[in-house]
């Protein structure tokens, strides 16, 4: 554990670059890259998409949610309570 814990990200980073196959002539994604719009394998399926664009055409949500959190959230926290006592 002390060794890993005296290492950096940067240099840990380093360490997986230099293993990979200098050859190969595929891309390879950077770990520390943060829009996973650029790459096409980090696409949100399908369903997720469609979901996201039906919520937002039904209008249903169009609103701020209440100071007090999401009412179902809620609700289930108080579930949770009372199923643990």
């Amino acid at each position: 554990m002390e060794a890993a814990r005296s290492q950096s990200i940067r240099a840990l980073v380093y360490r997986v670059y230099a293993c990979l196959d200098r050859g190969d002539a595929r891309s390879v994604a950077p770990l520390g890259h943060g829009d996973p719009a650029a790459f096409a394998c980090f696409r949100a399926a399908p369903a997720a998409t469609g979901a996201v664009v039906a919520a937002a055409a039904s209008g249903a949500h169009n609103s701020y949610a209440p100071a007090a959190g999401i009412a179902e959230a809620c609700r289930y926290i108080v579930f949770l309570i009372r199923l643990l006592r």
